[in-house]
């Protein structure tokens, strides 16, 4: 009699179960019973418990404004954050708080830094520091606690032909374009990092006898090029915006986020600069011209580029700095570093990075 009830029991959980994971197109399908199988349970997947889910549910796309071929669509957030507790690179450099130095046995992929200031100092991936034996960039985005000793930061080198010392002080360069950028956030090997580099002095026409990239922003012709296109976007940061998608030909180049709109806008000049190096520098005056004739595009894509993070995969990535470190994969593709419950600094990029080559027509 028990084995009878058991096996019942067994049955109808068997039964149950499998009925649950029928699709929408099995419907129809018969049980063993011989009846038509109920309409299929609505499983949500567990979400990961990343503060950017829900900044990215909140936030409001807004009028996109485009110049020089190149549009942003503002991330606005009615209630962003407004208190600027952390300092950035170029900041901690002006006031003499941060150290950096090459490690003891002079390594390529990483530095040594010390924040000796009373508050963090924020690091972002893409960053270039001058100087050392080689320019780098920094690999992923950190944040260096108040008063620090010197920790191992991971970098890339930005330079290829060089090995020797240079400014014994490091100074603040760009921040490199978002293809360079997926390529830190995807943890791709040196040698691509430097094909991209190559690609991108190409596509600029810019002459680098060390292979630089530091040097688009330096050369004079692109460096002119630049400052107009950043000026144009001067005004982009108001009170509510905490962060961009940047579109061109249609196509998104990426996304920066903040919850802290201060953060945003005292990096806003550089973060401006590095879409512009990959959707402006690589063409000619008369194809600018022309995409400038254009009504903005990519207004849908945005959206569905934003919703596509909901649905990425997070997965922890060490840091040798405060907070935590997460990489995003999947439909898109990137990293966002939380600090105290909230979103740092997320950047996410297209997992197919749809741009035209570098060096193909040049300027």
């Amino acid at each position: 009699m028990k084995r009878s009830a058991i096996a019942l029991v067994l049955l109808a959980a068997f039964a149950f179960t499998s009925w649950g994971a029928y699709l929408e197109s099995d419907t129809e399908k018969k049980h063993p019973g011989g009846e038509t199988a109920p309409p299929p349970r609505t499983i949500i997947p567990r979400r990961p418990d990343s503060p950017l889910l829900p900044l990215i549910m909140h936030i409001r796309v807004g009028d996109p404004i485009s110049r020089y071929g190149l549009t942003f669509f503002p991330l606005l957030l009615r209630r962003g954050v407004s208190d600027s507790e952390v300092l950035t690179l170029d900041e901690a450099l002006e006031r003499d708080v941060l150290m950096v130095r090459e490690s003891g046995t002079a390594a390529v992929p990483r530095v040594r830094v010390r924040n000796d200031a009373r508050l963090p100092v924020f690091l972002m991936a893409g960053e270039i520091i001058v100087g050392g034996k080689q320019n780098r960039i920094i690999r992923d985005d950190v944040l260096l606690p108040a008063r620090s000793d010197f920790v191992d930061v991971p970098v890339y080198c930005g330079e290829q032909d060089r090995w020797t010392d240079g400014d014994k002080a490091f100074k603040s360069g760009g921040l490199t374009a978002p293809s360079l950028r997926k390529m830190a956030a995807d943890a791709a090997s040196q040698e691509r990092v430097w094909r991209e580099i190559e690609g991108h002095l190409g596509g600029a026409e810019v002459k680098s006898s060390t292979r630089n990239y530091q040097e688009i922003y330096e050369d004079e012709s692109t460096r002119r090029r630049l400052d107009e296109c950043v000026a144009a976007f001067r005004g982009f940061c108001r009170a509510d915006t905490v962060g961009c998608v940047a579109v061109s030909r249609g196509h998104v180049l990426g996304c920066d986020v903040f919850s802290d709109r201060d953060l945003l806008a005292k990096l806003w000049d550089k973060i401006c600069r590095s879409y512009a190096a990959e959707a402006v520098i690589p063409y000619g005056p008369a194809e600018i011209r022309e995409e400038e004739h254009r009504p903005a595009r990519g207004g849908d894509a945005v959206r569905r580029f934003l919703d596509s993070i909901v649905h990425a995969r997070f997965r922890d990535r060490p840091t040798p700095g405060i907070g935590r470190c997460r990489t995003i994969g999947g439909p898109v593709s990137g990293h966002v570093l939380e600090y105290r419950e909230t979103v740092l600094h997320a950047g996410v990029f297209p997992a197919k990075f749809r741009i035209r080559p570098h060096g193909e027509g040049g300027r």
